[in-house]
């Protein structure tokens, strides 16, 4: 065997155990890979189910705040109703009056905004 078999036997040794130890290392990394993946995992799971809680609770309360807001405003709009039919009744019974006060809160709006400019 001359010199440069011998070079290249050792160089061949070499390589084949440096692609041994790459092989090493990578499936190394794979599992250390897939036991972090399986540990994040339940956390990533409670993660999500709490997320997921949250937001059915959010999306509950904005729904009943929704329902409330609806139902205020039906009242108001009754109330509102109820008021001006109430002025109606008023200005039909009394209408000298009505106009008077009418008059009066026309004056008094004009006195005070003409004071403002």
């Amino acid at each position: 065997m001359n010199s440069n078999d011998s070079i290249n036997t050792t160089i061949a040794k070499n390589g084949a155990t440096a692609d041994s130890s790459i092989d090493k290392a990578s499936n190394a990394a794979q599992d250390a890979i897939t036991k972090a993946a399986e540990i994040a995992h339940p956390a990533v799971e409670r993660f999500t189910a709490s997320a997921h809680q949250a937001v059915e609770k959010l999306m509950g309360v904005a729904s009943s705040t929704a329902d409330t807001v609806a139902h205020r405003s039906e009242q108001l709009m009754d109330a509102q109703e109820r008021l001006v039919e109430d002025c109606r009744t008023y200005v039909r019974q009394k209408p000298v009056t009505a106009l008077a006060i009418a008059a009066g809160v026309g004056y008094l709006l004009s006195h005070l905004l003409s004071k403002r400019n």
